[in-house]
């Protein structure tokens, strides 16, 4: 797991989502059907993303250099991907807007 590519899927890391994604739905209560399968898709997706970044990220700083195991940082993704997707939208949406109005 050296190099990582856009798109690529990394098994483990997707599962260990998943996981994270499911002990999310047990903490939340009276989820909808819709909810329960947001988590733990989006849990999934999210950790396969986020995780290998962050992880060269983690693996390079000078007060960090030790090891970092990937699959506690994807469940933990996986844990909160809703979240970090929905605030990535937000951010995303609210930078556009911003980059419309300074266009006119």
């Amino acid at each position: 797991m050296a190099e990582f590519g856009l798109f690529e899927i990394h098994i483990q890391l997707l599962v260990y989502g998943l996981m994270g994604g499911v002990v999310r739905v047990f903490f939340t209560r009276k989820a909808t059907p819709r909810e329960i399968i947001g988590y733990i898709v989006v849990g999934g997706f999210a950790a396969n993303f986020f995780a290998p970044p962050l992880l060269m990220i983690l693996t390079r700083l000078p007060e960090l250099m030790m090891q970092f195991a990937p699959w506690p940082l994807a469940f933990v993704i996986g844990m909160g991907g809703l979240r970090i997707c929905k605030q990535a939208d937000h951010l995303l949406s609210v930078t556009l807007k911003h980059l419309e109005r300074m266009k006119e």
